[in-house]
């Protein structure tokens, strides 16, 4: 079966995604359609091996302009500093990536892969990943895979377009929540001033300068002196979640289940057993209850409390479309209007 969990970034996709990976049948990859470049993973086309092999060694370009930037943010240089690139300013193969998260032991079994891929015979993106998923499976000793990625609701319209039979897990978040999540990392920060303040060509050039002066770089300024303004950050997920419910109305009833970041945190064996159920997962070994315990409660405290009246309230309009779509927000002002009108006319 094919089984992919999508979301907004910050929406506790992670969390489930690990939790799924105490099932020891299931292999849980993470990152996979994020880690690599966007506009390549789903090129149409047939492609052979080699060709695989070298979009499998890219990287996403929005994750490098970070991690270039961590030498500032970890010493806090203020000198020039060169970027640790290789061709096209990439660093680590975008692969190796993901499978850190899957093996204590990555680079040999990255250099397995690879041969195994470039064998492979020429056919559609979609098929060379679904056979790459297969392979990591058999090799890992697990008997079933399901991917998840990072603010994949942008492009969950791509996947299902290319596998419309598979099965998919929408966990969604309270708005305001997920919106200050985000404002707390360095990638979602740069994400949403891309997003809100869209850059001109000049600075895009800066952008991927080899040499980098944290006094000047675009990168660093957005991320730290100019960041955007708290509803930038709502604006930014009621877009995601517009753009994904789109895509996700197309699905049979059969193949979409809707899981709220609350429930897994307040009820995790109840909403485990749910997604178990829906992705078809044996109940055996007791992984339920030991995924149930890696739940932090206080990882989920709300971050709301801490805002101003004022910010809070901004915050709370820009999230109004994604949380009426998801059916979290059904207030009707004008309703509460004419209701108080009535009273005060009695």
């Amino acid at each position: 079966m094919q089984r992919f969990i999508v979301g907004t970034g910050r929406c506790g996709s992670t969390m489930l995604s690990r939790m799924l990976q105490e099932h020891p049948d299931t292999l849980s990859i993470l990152e996979f359609f994020s880690t690599l470049d966007r506009a390549s993973v789903f090129q149409p086309g047939e492609f052979d091996g080699p060709e695989v092999c070298a979009i499998l060694a890219r990287t996403n370009l929005l994750n490098d302009l970070v991690v270039s930037r961590e030498p500032f943010f970890q010493e806090g240089v203020a000198h020039s500093y060169r970027r640790e690139a290789s061709g096209a300013g990439y660093r680590l193969p975008g692969f190796m990536l993901v499978l850190h998260q899957l093996s204590p032991e990555p680079a040999p079994l990255y250099v397995e892969a690879m041969a195994e891929v470039g064998a492979w015979p020429r056919r559609p993106l979609a098929e060379h990943w679904l056979a790459l998923f297969d392979w990591m499976t058999l090799r890992l000793g697990k008997r079933g895979w399901l991917e998840r990625s990072g603010v994949s609701i942008e492009y969950v319209g791509e996947l299902i377009d290319r596998y419309p039979d598979a099965k998919y897990v929408h966990i969604h978040r309270d708005g305001v929540e997920a919106a200050l999540s985000s404002r707390g990392f360095r990638h979602f920060v740069l994400y949403c001033s891309l997003f809100s303040d869209p850059p001109g060509e000049a600075e895009l050039r800066e952008m991927l300068a080899e040499e980098i002066d944290p006094a000047t770089d675009p990168v660093v300024r957005r991320m730290t002196n100019q960041q955007p303004p708290i509803e930038a950050y709502g604006r930014y997920w009621s877009w995601q979640i517009a753009r994904g419910y789109h895509e996700l109305v197309r699905l049979a009833p059969e193949q979409r289940l809707d899981v709220r970041y609350e429930d897994l945190v307040s009820e995790p064996a109840v909403t485990l057993e749910r997604i178990a159920d829906f992705f078809e997962l044996p109940r055996r070994d007791g992984w339920i209850a030991r995924a149930a315990g890696m739940v932090d409660p206080e990882g989920a405290a709300p971050r709301q409390d801490a805002l101003h009246a004022d910010e809070l309230a901004r915050l709370r309009i820009a999230c109004r479309p994604g949380e009426t779509l998801l059916g979290r927000d059904l207030t009707n002002g004008f309703a509460d209007t004419m209701h108080g009108l009535r009273r005060v006319v009695g």
